[in-house]
């Protein structure tokens, strides 16, 4: 008889490798064969999948095509199979994916896109904390500014675009017409970050320094520094 560990290795190899060996230990009957059972359950695997991605990721979706879309997300499922139990961070490695696609590594917009989409992910499920506030911040002793350091709320991310993906994500969900892509004359600088009244994700531009003064943050530098 074989062994559940084998059975489950076997299973695996069928929905990521095409391998049939598994087939020999699924019943058939009459109206259902063995073959059309398995295809029935990897056709509801990856269509899950799919609709994950899909709502991680929906103006990534509208902008490459539902065609498109589909086919790279079986892709996507292949080069990083779920091992979570939960599909929460399925879609994680999706930008890393696009790095690495023949044909869409050199398409920067779609790596850029799929890193803001998934910022949004990010910031809503961080942790919480409580922000300082003003009182906080003048009962800090004069001399102590020296070497203060601070951090970011664990809801905030930084995101850098060197192309017009968030004039397209805002037209996505506008419901208006796409403008072309497009590389922006300088980098642009936004903010993620999840508003603890609404408990909703938003995001605003950053003016450069800005940027620069919330990176040094980000990276553990000092006041001074900052």
């Amino acid at each position: 008889m074989i062994s559940l560990q084998q059975l489950q290795s076997e299973f695996k190899q069928y929905l990521f490798d095409d391998d049939d060996k598994i087939s020999s230990h699924v019943v058939g009957t009459t109206s259902v064969s063995n073959d059309v059972r398995l295809w029935l359950y990897s056709n509801s695997y990856y269509a899950r999948l799919v609709e994950a991605l899909e709502n991680d990721y929906p103006v990534l979706r509208v902008l490459l095509g539902e065609e498109t879309f589909i086919s790279l997300c079986h892709e996507y499922t292949r080069a990083y199979p779920s091992t979570y139990f939960t599909l929460r961070f399925f879609g994680q490695y999706l930008a890393q994916f696009f790095r690495n696609h023949s044909d869409f590594k050199s398409k920067r917009y779609t790596i850029e896109l799929a890193e803001f989409e998934w910022s949004f992910i990010e910031a809503f499920d961080a942790a919480d904390k409580k922000p300082i506030a003003e009182n906080d911040i003048a009962s800090i002793p004069p001399d102590a500014w020296l070497a203060l350091k601070m951090t970011l709320h664990p809801s905030i991310r930084l995101v850098k675009h060197t192309q017009n993906v968030v004039a397209i994500w805002r037209a996505v969900k506008d419901k208006k017409p796409l403008p072309k892509v497009a590389e922006l004359a300088a980098p642009d600088h936004y903010l993620v970050w999840r508003d603890a009244s609404t408990i909703k994700t938003q995001y605003r531009y950053l003016e450069p320094d800005e940027a620069v003064a919330l990176r040094v943050v980000a990276d553990g530098g000092s006041f001074v520094a900052m």
